[in-house]
């Protein structure tokens, strides 16, 4: 008597195991990074000491390298020096925000003073380079780097989303 339910679970096991493998499927599409090695100091994504977040920039990544902005991202940087200097941003806005807002407006600001304005009337990404007056950095002091978004997609979730940062900081102006 015992046998015959042995005998099954023998069976049941055996027949079970004699099954393929699961489907292979090929590995997810690579990651191709927007900004090479040579870069300005880094706030978005990477850790610096010299550089802060002062507001309106998610937690959150999403693609590596990324962080979401909101309407009014702000920055704070310690220069050693004020001279020759380019602010240089990796910037993007997406297609999914593009989606509901339509052409957008970047408005940049330093330490208070409007630079420049970036419109985006796709969905694009850029890396923006301005040369940046003396008069305008002060040495060992934090300059300040604000951007303003307009318009914002605000999400079902209420979140607000601005443009995709991939980084932002100080380099010495190409001669």
């Amino acid at each position: 008597m015992r046998q015959v339910p042995l005998l099954a679970m023998f069976l049941a096991f055996g027949l079970g195991s004699c099954d393929r493998g699961p489907e292979a499927y090929p590995p997810p599409e690579q990651y191709q990074p927007l900004h090479g090695p040579d870069l300005p100091v880094l706030v978005a994504g990477v850790s610096n000491p010299d550089a802060w977040v002062l507001g309106d920039v998610h937690q959150e990544t999403g693609a590596p390298g990324r962080r979401w902005t909101s309407a009014h991202p702000r920055f704070a940087f310690r220069l050693d020096r004020t001279e020759d200097l380019d602010l240089t941003i990796r910037l993007e806005v997406h297609s999914i925000t593009f989606a509901h807002t339509g052409p957008v407006t970047v408005t940049i600001r330093v330490n208070g003073q409007t630079i420049d304005q970036l419109r985006f009337d796709s969905p694009d990404g850029r890396e923006y380079s301005h040369p940046i007056p003396s008069a305008l950095l002060q040495a060992q002091s934090p300059v300040v780097v604000a951007m303003d978004v307009d318009p914002v997609w605000v999400a079902n979730d209420k979140q607000v989303f601005g443009i995709g940062l991939y980084y932002i900081g100080f380099r010495e102006h190409a001669a």
